[in-house]
C-alpha cells in the first residue's frame, strides 16, 4: 500500500527542508545521501548526472559500495541508470532473473556486487536531469513501498539540484561579469581616448582618466549632469541640445565642440556616444568617447587661413592694377581742372578714396605674403576721428554712426591700415545687422589691464598675456547673431549674406592675432551685438 509510516514521513520532510535550504550542490549531494537511509534501509545510494549527451557520471555515493565510485563515468545508454534516464520511469530490481539488467562493468572499480537496486528519476519540468539510487547485496531487498519513497524523495533532490545548478550558474555569470568589467576599466584607464558611459536618461555614470585629464572635471565632478560644467559658453546651448535629442530619438550622437577648463587653454573635441542595448534590444544607456581634436582644429584653421591668403593675393593683385588705373585717370582729370571747378572736390574726395582703396589692398597682399607693410607707434583716436568721414560714407543711412573716445591718448603698435581695415569690418557688420531699420552703431575707446586669471576668461575667444591693453569696442542694437551661428563667423568663407564672401571677419581675427591681441563677443539675438578687441598698449 502507498502509505508511509510517521518515521518516514518526518524524514522525508526533513529532508525536503534540509536538501532544499542549501543552494551549493555539493552540499546538496551530500545531505541527499546522508538522508535516504533514513527513508529506507539500505546498504548505499547514489545520484548520476548526466555529462554530455553520451555519459553519466557518479555526482555523489555513499555506503559499502562507494570506494572508487565518486567521479566515475558510464556510457549514458547501458545499465538500469541508462533505462531511467531515457525512459524517465523508475526501476525495481530484486529477483535472480533481472540481475542481467545491472551494469556489472561499474563494479570492477570495487568487490561490491549489487544483488536489489532501486533507480528513480530525478525529473524537472518533464525534463530526466538525473538518476537517484540505491543498493544492496541481498535479493529483494527493497519493495515496491520503498520504490514509492525513493520516488518521493527524488522530487526534492530534483527540485534542490535545479535550485542549485541556477545559483551556481548565476555565481559563475557575477564572477565573470566582474572580471569582463574589470578588463574593461583596465581597458578604459589604458585608454588614449576619453571613454564615458550613462544610464538610460544620459545621465553620466563614468568617465576615465583620460576624460577627465581632457575636460578638467574629476569623475565624481562629471556624475549625472556634471559633465556639462565646463562646456564652452558658446557650444554649451547647442551641446546639450544636440545630446537631448540624441536621447529622445534613441540616435547616435556626434559633435565637434568645445570645452573650457578652468585651469588651461580651450580644448577642441570630438565626442560620439552610440546605444547599449541588452538582450531584448531595450537602451540600458550610451557608451562613448571623447577625443582632444586641438591639433587637427588648429591646422584645419591654418589650411583655411593658407587658402584664403591664396585666393586673397590673386584678387588684390587683379584689383591693385584696376585701382592704379582708377587713381592715374583721377589725377590726370584733376589736374585738367580748374581748381575752382565744383566737381574738383569731388574728384578729389575719389582720389583719397582710392589712395585708402590702394593701402587696404596693400593689407590683403601683406597677408597673402605679396605685399608688406609697416608697423608703427599710433594713437587710436586719432586714427578714429581721421576715418570718421570714409566710415559714415561705407554705411547705409539708416545706421547712425557715434564714436565715444578715451579721454587720454591711446597708444598701440600697429600698421594704420591694418586697423582701418578692422574697424572698417566691424562698422559694416554692424549697420548690416539693423536690417535697413533705423539703429545705431557706437565706437568705443578704452583702456583695460589684463590679469593672470582674466587672461585666460572663457568669453575670450583666445587666450591673451596679462598686461595693459588697448579696448576697442563696437556695438549695435540690430538683430543679433544665433548661438549656433557665433562659433562660426571667424571661419574663412563663412557669411550668413547672399552677396557676401566671409572674409571681413576671418581678415579682422587675423590682424588681431598678428598684433598679439584678443576678442571676444557678446551678442543676444533681437538685441545686438558687441565686439571687444583688445590690442597690447605703448605707453
Amino acid at each position: 500500500m502507498n502509505i508511509y509510516n510517521a518515521e518516514q514521513l518526518t524524514a522525508l520532510n526533513r529532508m525536503g527542508q534540509l536538501i532544499t535550504a542549501s543552494l551549493s550542490l555539493p552540499e546538496v549531494l551530500n545531505h541527499v545521501i546522508e538522508e535516504v537511509p533514513r527513508l529506507l534501509e539500505t546498504e548505499g545510494v547514489g545520484v548520476l548526472l548526466p555529462v554530455g549527451v553520451d555519459e553519466l557520471m557518479f555526482a555523489v555515493v555513499s555506503g559499502d559500495g562507494a570506494q572508487g565510485l565518486h567521479g566515475t563515468r558510464m556510457p549514458a545508454n547501458v545499465g538500469v541508470a541508462g533505462k531511467v534516464m531515457s525512459t524517465g520511469r523508475p526501476v525495481k530490481i530484486g529477483s535472480q532473473e533481472e540481475q542481467d539488467k545491472i551494469y556489472r562493468a561499474i563494479e570492477t572499480k570495487n568487490s561490491y556486487h549489487t544483488q536489489s537496486l532501486l533507480a528513480v528519476p530525478l525529473i524537472l519540468r518533464g525534463k530526466v536531469i538525473g538518476v537517484l539510487e540505491a543498493v544492496h547485496r541481498k535479493f529483494g531487498a527493497y519493495d515496491d513501498d520503498d520504490l514509492r519513497i525513493l520516488e518521493a524523495a527524488a522530487v526534492w533532490v530534483a527540485l534542490a539540484i535545479h535550485n542549485a545548478n541556477l545559483f551556481g550558474k548565476a555565481k559563475q555569470e557575477i564572477i565573470e561579469r566582474k572580471k569582463a568589467e574589470a578588463r574593461y576599466r583596465t581597458l578604459t584607464e589604458l585608454a588614449p581616448v576619453g571613454i564615458f558611459s550613462t544610464d538610460e536618461n544620459g545621465r553620466f555614470t563614468y568617465v576615465n582618466d583620460q576624460w577627465s585629464a581632457i575636460v578638467g572635471l574629476s569623475s565624481a565632478a562629471a556624475t549625472g549632469s556634471g559633465w556639462t560644467q565646463n562646456l564652452h559658453p558658446e557650444d554649451h546651448d547647442l551641446v546639450l541640445a544636440d545630446w537631448e535629442e540624441a536621447i529622445c530619438e534613441k540616435r547616435p550622437f556626434y559633435l565637434e565642440y568645445r570645452y573650457q577648463p578652468a585651469e588651461g587653454e580651450t580644448v577642441w573635441v570630438l565626442g560620439q556616444a552610440v546605444p547599449n542595448l541588452d538582450q531584448d534590444g531595450n537602451i540600458q544607456g550610451y557608451i562613448g568617447t571623447l577625443t582632444d581634436i586641438t591639433e587637427r582644429e588648429a591646422m584645419r584653421q591654418a589650411q583655411k587661413l593658407a587658402s584664403l591668403g591664396t585666393m586673397i593675393g590673386t584678387i588684390a593683385h587683379d584689383f591693385n592694377n584696376l585701382l592704379s588705373a582708377v587713381y592715374n585717370h583721377s589725377e590726370l582729370a584733376l589736374m585738367m581742372m580748374p581748381p575752382d571747378l565744383p566737381s574738383a572736390q569731388h574728384v578729389q574726395r575719389a582720389i583719397e578714396t582710392t589712395t585708402h582703396a590702394a593701402k587696404l589692398t596693400q593689407q590683403l597682399l601683406t597677408y597673402s605674403g605679396i605685399g608688406n607693410f609697416t608697423i608703427e607707434k599710433i594713437e587710436i583716436n586719432a586714427l578714429i576721428q581721421d576715418s570718421m568721414f570714409l566710415l559714415e560714407v561705407a554705411i547705409p543711412k539708416n545706421a547712425n554712426l557715434e564714436a565715444v573716445f578715451y579721454p587720454e591718448p591711446l597708444f598701440l603698435e600697429a600698421s594704420d591700415t591694418q586697423l582701418q581695415q578692422v574697424i572698417m569690418n566691424l562698422i559694416i557688420n554692424g549697420a548690416e545687422s539693423l536690417q535697413g531699420e533705423p539703429g545705431d552703431v557706437i565706437i568705443k575707446t578704452g583702456r583695460e589691464t589684463i590679469t593672470a586669471v582674466n587672461a585666460h576668461a572663457p568669453q575670450l575667444l583666445e587666450p591673451i598675456t596679462p598686461g595693459e591693453y588697448v579696448t576697442l569696442k563696437v556695438e549695435d542694437n540690430g538683430c543679433g547673431i544665433a548661438s549656433e551661428t557665433l562659433n562660426k563667423i571667424f571661419d574663412p568663407f563663412f557669411t550668413t549674406k547672399s552677396t557676401g564672401h566671409g572674409l571681413g571677419l576671418a581678415a579682422v581675427l587675423g590682424i588681431i592675432r598678428e598684433l598679439n591681441g584678443g576678442i571676444w563677443i557678446k551678442s543676444e539675438v533681437g538685441k545686438g551685438t558687441r565686439f571687444n578687441l583688445l590690442f597690447p598698449a605703448e605707453s
